[in-house]
């Protein structure tokens, strides 16, 4: 949720617009732009595990949901019941851990018995489409820097090929080979900000072989070179930046 501020998101080919009125819901790495829009600018991001959320939905007893296509992405409308809940969570501190996982619960209850229930209830569903990309990105976020078989890892998963390819585009919008490249460079790009390390060794630490692959590809996605963009970068105040999705 944020806080302050105004965030743009770019996810096949739609944009959408979130402030402090909404929130979102993000159940896996999904290949997305975004952009502040309005500063200043501060957001919150509490994570769940598939765990706590299954927890929840065994103890209110909704196991079925509309599996309908959605973005990868939930915004919901905040009210006052998940605000407080939230402010009671971030207002905690650090060591009162039994209170906060209560709080937690009660949040995941709120969203659960609210408007974004059947999205999450889906990609928790064990066997349900969403559900198996979802473990196959955890899969290849896990090993992303190395070779990955795309058809080995539908297999793991008692799926075809071509019905992994169809529904891994279909849910995250990008093929498994385009999601492991972005992968692999915004990790290149965060290193980069974060280290001394040269290009060249980067390259090969989240996976590439080629420099010149590598460096066009970058290239391709940012707009600039490794060095160039990482100046740039810099140059802009933008440091010490975490990847998120591989927390």
């Amino acid at each position: 949720m944020i806080l302050s501020g105004q965030k743009e998101v770019l996810i096949k080919n739609q944009i959408f617009y979130y402030d402090n009125s909404r929130y979102l819901i993000a159940p896996m790495y999904l290949s997305a732009k975004s952009a502040i829009t309005k500063t200043p600018y501060l957001a919150l991001k509490i994570a769940f595990s598939v765990d706590e959320i299954l927890e929840i939905i065994k103890e209110i007893g909704i196991n079925k949901f509309n599996n309908t296509k959605d973005l990868g992405l939930f915004f919901g409308e905040l009210d006052k019941n998940l605000l407080n809940a939230i402010f009671r969570l971030i207002s905690l501190e650090n060591s009162d851990k039994f209170r906060a996982n209560l709080i937690k619960k009660e949040i995941l209850y709120l969203l659960l018995s609210g408007d974004g229930g059947d999205f999450l209830r889906s990609y928790t569903q064990n066997g349900s489409m969403k559900n198996i990309i979802l473990k196959a990105i955890n899969e290849i976020k896990m090993n992303y820097k190395n070779q990955i078989n795309i058809e080995n890892l539908a297999r793991n998963f008692n799926i075809s090929s071509s019905s992994f390819y169809s529904n891994f585009k279909e849910i995250t919008g990008v093929s498994p080979l385009v999601f492991i490249k972005h992968l692999r460079l915004e990790e290149a790009k965060n290193i980069l900000l974060n280290s001394n390390l040269d290009a060249h060794s980067v390259a090969l630490m989240v996976g590439y072989e080629s420099w010149a692959q590598f460096s066009r590809e970058y290239a391709r996605m940012y707009g600039l070179p490794p060095i160039a963009h990482t100046k740039f970068l810099k140059s802009q105040g933008f440091y010490k930046i975490r990847l998120l999705s591989l927390e």
